[in-house]
């Protein structure tokens, strides 16, 4: 049975071999043609070294060095042109291309030295950040043709030169010049945007995760972060009308400001990741012509400005919380807020908290081998206030708690498996709250994060009179 099936599929398979002979040959299919990317974007590269990149985070600013780290949205996606970095002690290399129709070319030339921009060029006030330089944009519409891009020949030292010029091109006009109608920067590498939470601290590192929501929108102006080891470059700017400067300083060493600044007693923080720092807010104001902000002499940042037309931001004077002494600042409770700054959102607080006033500390590294980050603070009105302190060490070394603070029965969640035992106590208008670092640590482990604080006119968790709690 076997022996006859498989002779007839033999056979079967010869027949169908035998007709594929017979049949003429298919015709074969043309697939789309393949265009060159040259062809595709409508520029043809005529100096050796050239290629093609598109715009990404974290992409090349030359062939073969820097990397973007702040990018004019619009930018992203288009494709650019750039060439190999060369020799530091001689200018950025010159190059050309040929467009094959009109196109509208964003110029990027580093902030180096003086170096000669041909007419026709628009200087915009965008700019784009690399491995700690900052490139101004310049804009043109190029009509079809050779393209010559000139060398840089700028250099702020004499001995090293600017990178040669990055080109991004688009068929439309994505970046639009809009001056802005009251700041010009005047010294070289300000950057100019709008204030918000993780906006810019610095224009090539930091973020800004915590500040007063007065402040947001206002117009910012920037620096790189510069050489850790020396001060925080000052700069200039003008303005057209009469304004009020707002200015974030680093809580870092001794910095003069110069006369007519108000200590506003608020705070803004910045950092990454776990990472986070605190500044001190002032306020003064100018009429229209030249500003110059002073360098951060106690080797900080270089200050972050913020200018309105109106006062927006006031001391504190109508809250709970006055003046903050230590690594800590003045937040509200919201669902999903940072236990500490910038890291560990709650996953679970009491819900009489949400909307009251927070003190939030500054996070400490994992590896803490000792408690830190006690703070203070005065109380303006008579309030209860909260101490949260993180469950750590309860097995075997309970954190210390000063007299008069009493356990609440509530808890607060964050982090994965983390929490915290809620304490209160009740203070009269005028007195300085302590608040201990945690000194809870497991055997051989870590200390715990900084306590917490919030702060309530009226008691949160009463009780009833046979003392059960309400409200949880």
């Amino acid at each position: 049975m076997s022996i006859r099936y498989d002779l007839r599929l033999a056979l079967a398979l010869l027949a169908l071999a035998c007709v594929a002979v017979l049949l003429p040959a298919a015709e074969p299919v043309a697939g789309p043609a393949i265009q060159p990317l040259d062809q595709v974007i409508g520029v043809r590269l005529l100096t050796p070294g050239l290629v093609f990149r598109k715009v990404v985070p974290k992409g090349p600013r030359c062939a073969n060095a820097g990397c973007l780290d702040l990018i004019p949205a619009p930018f992203l996606g288009q494709y650019s042109i750039v060439c190999m970095r060369g020799d530091y002690t001689k200018p950025g290399s010159g190059y050309q291309v040929e467009l094959s129709r009109s196109k509208w070319v964003y110029l990027c030339v580093v902030d180096r030295g003086n170096t000669a921009i041909p007419a026709g060029w628009q200087k915009l006030y965008e700019k784009q950040n690399w491995g700690g330089n900052v490139d101004s944009i310049y804009e043109k519409l190029v009509q079809p043709g050779v393209l010559d891009i000139l060398a840089h020949i700028g250099t702020a030292d004499g001995k090293t030169y600017g990178a040669p010029h990055m080109l991004v091109l688009a068929d439309t006009e994505i970046v639009h010049f809009v001056p802005n109608d009251i700041i010009e920067p005047v010294s070289a590498s300000i950057m100019l945007d709008n204030v918000k939470l993780n906006g810019p601290r610095c224009s090539d590192k930091y973020t800004i995760l915590s500040l007063p929501g007065e402040l947001e929108g206002l117009d910012s102006i920037f620096l790189p972060r510069g050489n850790y080891g020396e001060p925080g470059a000052g700069y200039t700017f003008k303005v057209s009308k009469p304004v009020f400067v707002y200015l974030s300083v680093m809580d870092r060493g001794t910095t003069p400001l110069g006369p007519g600044w108000e200590d506003l007693d608020r705070k803004l923080v910045w950092g990454v990741g776990p990472n986070a720092y605190l500044d001190s807010l002032f306020v003064k104001t100018y009429p229209a012509g030249l500003i110059e902000i002073p360098p951060h002499m106690g080797n900080g940042p270089p200050h972050l400005a913020m200018v309105a037309t109106s006062r927006v931001l006031n001391k504190r004077e109508d809250g709970l919380v006055g003046k903050i002494e230590g690594q800590a600042f003045l937040a509200q409770v919201k669902k999903g807020c940072s236990r500490v700054a910038g890291s560990y959102p709650f996953r679970e607080v009491p819900r009489q908290f949400l909307g009251a006033e927070y003190i939030a500390p500054l996070a400490v590294p994992s590896s803490t081998s000792e408690p830190i980050h006690g703070f203070c603070f005065k109380v303006l009105r008579d309030v209860f206030v909260y101490l949260g302190v993180a469950d750590r060490g309860l097995k075997t070394a309970t954190p210390t708690i000063p007299a008069g603070w009493k356990d609440t029965g509530y808890r607060s969640c964050w982090a994965s498996i983390s929490s915290d035992t809620i304490y209160v106590q009740q203070f009269k208008a005028g007195v300085t709250v302590e608040v201990p670092a945690n000194d809870g640590k497991p055997s051989g482990d870590n200390y715990g994060q900084p306590c917490y604080c919030v702060v309530s006119a009226s008691n949160l968790f009463p009780v009833t009179a046979a003392g059960e709690k309400t409200g949880k």
